[in-house]
């Protein structure tokens, strides 16, 4: 499986056991109630959105940062999976952590925060691989 943190989708872990499960896309507000939403999409409006801070511009196109991300899907994922991701991030040269903690004392995810808490104490207990300097 690859990820690509800085995509505004994902699928949750249990959506992999079906294929055929939709597609998370995170918007900022709501969608008007007249917007047709396809099939096989699922909408989630991000909590504490600020678009000073969590978008930055990849090839072109403004997406949210890799911490807002990894903060997101803690809402979603087990600590160890998200902090298989903060480590790949970090070996491709994508991650701050000082951003990622400012993300997380900032968003109000109630099951997220303690996740990506754990998250990152485990990046941390496992030597912080990937990390630079």
């Amino acid at each position: 499986m690859t990820w690509f943190p800085f995509m505004p989708s994902y699928r949750t872990y249990d959506d992999y056991e079906d294929p055929g499960a939709p597609i998370t896309i995170g918007v900022p507000e709501p969608l008007p109630d007249d917007r047709e939403i396809p099939d096989g999409v699922r909408v989630s409006v991000l909590r504490n959105f600020d678009a000073d801070v969590d978008v930055t511009v990849h090839d072109g196109i403004p997406v949210t940062t890799v911490e807002r991300t990894l903060v997101d899907l803690a809402d979603e994922m087990s600590p160890r999976d998200v902090a298989d991701m903060i480590e790949r991030a970090s070996e491709l040269d994508m991650f701050d952590p000082e951003q990622f903690v400012a993300t997380l004392e900032r968003v109000d995810h109630p099951r997220g925060k303690p996740v990506a808490r754990a998250a990152l104490a485990m990046w941390i207990a496992r030597g912080c691989p990937g990390a630079r300097g």
